[in-house]
């Protein structure tokens, strides 16, 4: 009988392995027991671009600033959806997979990054079934910019991780936090553009909302995709430098408690 050879694995093949099969344990875990299953995933952005269109076309027009309203809104929708989802679902990454961490193989970091993966695959996914619906429907899904737009969810997705490490480390040294983040973002859904755009503001508003770095990422994202006017106030240095700081403290905070997300 021949002996079995076992296959060294260096460093990153074995990063690899583990990320791809935490990233399959979050699929089963959020889909595998809904009916719907990956449905929701494209259910939930919809109703909220459906609503919002709606309420648009009750003021008897389906278009905002001369562009598709149901485009212009989920424009906005998912850039926020995948920030939020980003930051929220991070904040209890480590301790749903608690128990993996017996593995020596198995850390926090893993846990992060297998969920960052599954939101983007779920952005992508949907944009991708929602533009060929509108494209369907003969709506001018054309991207004026692809560069502006792609270089704008790129440094959105840094903020998003930096976000994302910066609430895992503040649950793990103030659990009480897991509580009191969600109810700190609520008003992000207001205030990043979601339904409007900075050309149907007063300046005082705009100067104003440009502090928040999503406000800038969206209206980077429209003016890419949509070919809008940009505001004076709207600055992608602004967004670069946030997204990178953020990143840093998040990096910061995850080396100092990534060992009691496993003690704990």
């Amino acid at each position: 009988m021949k002996n079995a050879t076992i296959k060294s694995r260096n460093s990153l093949e074995i990063f690899r392995d583990v990320v791809l099969a935490l990233f399959l344990r979050e699929v089963k875990t959020r889909f595998g027991k809904f009916r719907l299953g990956w449905a929701w995933a494209l259910i939930e952005p919809l109703t909220h671009v459906a609503i919002f269109s709606l309420m648009w076309g009750l003021r008897g027009t389906w278009e905002i600033l001369g562009h598709s309203a149901p485009l212009f809104i989920f424009l906005g929708i998912m850039p926020y959806n995948l920030f939020s989802n980003n930051m929220t679902r991070s904040m209890n990454a480590a301790s749903a997979n608690r128990g993996l961490f017996n593995f020596q193989q198995v850390r926090p970091i893993h846990t992060l990054i297998s969920r960052w993966l599954l939101e983007l695959f779920i952005f992508v996914m949907v944009c991708a079934v929602f533009i060929l619906i509108l494209w369907w429907f003969q709506v001018d899904v054309a991207v004026h910019d692809p560069g502006l737009v792609l270089e704008a969810l790129f440094f959105l997705v840094i903020l998003s991780i930096g976000a994302g490490l910066c609430t895992s480390g503040l649950v793990t040294m103030f659990p009480e936090m897991e509580k009191v983040v969600p109810m700190l973002t609520r008003p992000l859904y207001f205030l990043s553009g979601i339904f409007y755009a900075a050309a149907t503001l007063p300046s005082a508003a705009v100067k104003a909302l440009a502090w928040n770095p999503i406000f800038c990422a969206i209206e980077l994202i429209r003016e890419g995709y949509l070919g809008l006017p940009l505001s004076p106030y709207i600055s992608e240095t602004y967004l670069v430098k946030v997204a990178l700081i953020t990143l840093l403290v998040g990096l910061y905070l995850h080396k100092r408690t990534w060992i009691r997300m496993v003690a704990t």
